[in-house]
């Protein structure tokens, strides 16, 4: 890190990625110079609020956006958790099988 031609590394991300950004620097401090978390929801990765509260503050911000949004979404999830692998190998347009879990 003296060297004259020693480049800095920076990571940075929002909301998820921004947790994994400072994750990161956390990790690997002697690679890593600085990190940005902007929105990044480390208290809850802490433990220090309730474990929903992060999706709550996530569904709440997309249905200002969108009305029906949050709804939509959870229909959605509803629906790829209800469907078998090959529906959605079909209707996603997979390129792959699907791992079985």
């Amino acid at each position: 890190r003296t060297s004259q031609n020693y480049c800095p590394v920076f990571s940075f991300g929002g909301s998820y990625p921004g947790f994994l950004s400072a994750m990161l620097r956390l990790r690997y401090p002697a690679v890593i110079d600085g990190a940005y978390a902007a929105s990044a929801p480390v208290r809850i990765y802490a433990q220090q609020v309730q474990q929903y509260a992060y999706y709550q503050v996530v569904t709440r911000s997309a249905e200002r956006a969108v009305s029906g949004c949050s709804a939509g979404v959870a229909k959605a999830l509803k629906l790829v958790a209800a469907a078998d692998s090959d529906t959605l190998l079909k209707e996603l347009r997979l390129c792959t099988p699907l791992p079985g879990y």
